[in-house]
């Protein structure tokens, strides 16, 4: 019997190039790491990346319509890349950032979702949908300043 290891290549779901995996090295998130905020209630905040770095493009490209694999692929990177700064904490739940049902029938699906599934599944912790933002102003559209204001009066719970 003769053993052969293939070495497929296939596109990188966020920029085309050659891959051995869903994302080549320069669009794959790097490691977590805690970020200063200054929201009240929130105990720390953790990121894979700034939003203006690659990953940052390739979730924006991920955000739109057709791109559900580049979704999933990130979604597992994440989950990946994040479980063990959850399984430090002692959480009960995960909760999505909700969109408008408008955003998430053009889009086709919704990615905090399958985000908080795919962490959900590395970490056993249940995902709860408990937000709902009803329909305005695209935050992306917005400056950072302005986007807490946006969500005033938009942002409710289901429970």
């Amino acid at each position: 019997m003769l053993g052969v290891q293939f070495n497929w290549q296939r596109p990188c779901l966020a920029c085309g190039a050659a891959s051995c995996s869903a994302l080549c090295p320069t669009c794959r998130p790097g490691n977590p790491h805690r970020v200063p905020h200054h929201a009240p209630g929130i105990q720390s905040c953790w990121t894979l990346s700034l939003y203006e770095h690659r990953l940052g493009q390739t979730v924006r490209l991920a955000k739109q319509p057709g791109q559900r694999p580049l979704a999933v692929a990130i979604s597992e990177l994440f989950a990946n890349r994040m479980a063990h700064v959850f399984q430090e904490g002692h959480f009960q739940a995960l909760l999505a950032a909700p969109s408008p049902w408008t955003r998430r029938l053009h889009r086709g699906f919704h990615l905090p979702s399958l985000q908080a599934r795919a962490l959900s599944a590395a970490i056993a912790v249940p995902v709860v949908d408990a937000l709902r933002v009803s329909p305005g102003l695209r935050q992306a559209a917005l400056e950072r300043s302005q986007r807490h204001t946006n969500l005033k009066r938009r942002l409710r719970s289901t429970h």
